[in-house]
């Protein structure tokens, strides 16, 4: 991920519970935090924010108030249990207030990844099937002996792992800003074991207004 800010106003540990109120305070002494933790079954998921990388300062020419964040999603998967897809949103909004048109809030098209994907796996299958002609004369039906005949197929699949972004909702009604980022991981059903490694490293930039009362969320 590319994002040009200028580095005289960034803030490389920001105290979060002066920014985000009290209930963040716990996030002034970390170097990371579990923002959300589920188990699957067998499988763990985690979504870690590394706060000892978040940046903070103004983007753009116009040198409008920004962040980037960087997160860390963890796919812990035994061999004998395996996730078939998973999907984790993050989502930034206003804690307590409702976010209205004027809002400046929004997660810029500076984000990543975006799409990944691993080296496909290709599997060779045989169908056989017999035809046997049968020929009709005068009502009697004559078989013949029969033909086998054989189809080879190939089929292939591979891991992806792909980002976007998605509009935020406020009083039912869809805003115009994109304030969720959305992480899908589809993994590859011919693979014994996934091929890629169990943390994707992520991150995205976002454009608020100076807000000390801003929060995310985070679901998997």
């Amino acid at each position: 991920m590319a994002a040009t800010m200028r580095k005289d106003f960034l803030i490389s540990s920001p105290m979060y519970s002066r920014r985000y109120s009290g209930r963040y305070e716990e996030l002034d002494h970390l170097s990371s935090a579990s923002l959300c933790y589920r188990e699957i079954g067998k499988v763990k998921v985690d979504c870690r924010f590394r706060l000892s990388k978040s940046q903070w300062g103004v983007l753009g020419e116009d040198k409008n108030p920004a962040g980037i964040l960087y997160m860390d999603l963890g796919f812990d998967q035994p061999q004998d249990f395996r996730l078939k897809s998973a999907t984790v949103l993050v989502t930034l909004q206003y804690g307590g207030r409702t976010v209205n048109r004027n809002n400046n809030l929004h997660i810029t098209d500076y984000y990543g990844p975006k799409n990944l994907r691993g080296i496909p796996t290709s599997i060779d299958t045989k169908q056989t099937y017999r035809i046997t002609p049968n020929v009709a004369v005068l009502g009697n039906g004559i078989g013949g002996l029969g033909v086998n005949k054989e189809k080879y197929f190939s089929h292939s699949e591979f891991w992806s792992f792909t980002g976007q972004l998605l509009p935020g909702k406020s009083n039912y009604r869809t805003e115009v800003a994109y304030r969720t980022v959305k992480w899908e991981l589809t993994e590859n059903e011919l693979d014994q074991q996934p091929l890629h490694s169990n943390v994707i490293h992520t991150a995205f930039t976002f454009q608020h207004e100076n807000d000390p009362d801003i929060s995310h969320q985070c679901r998997n």
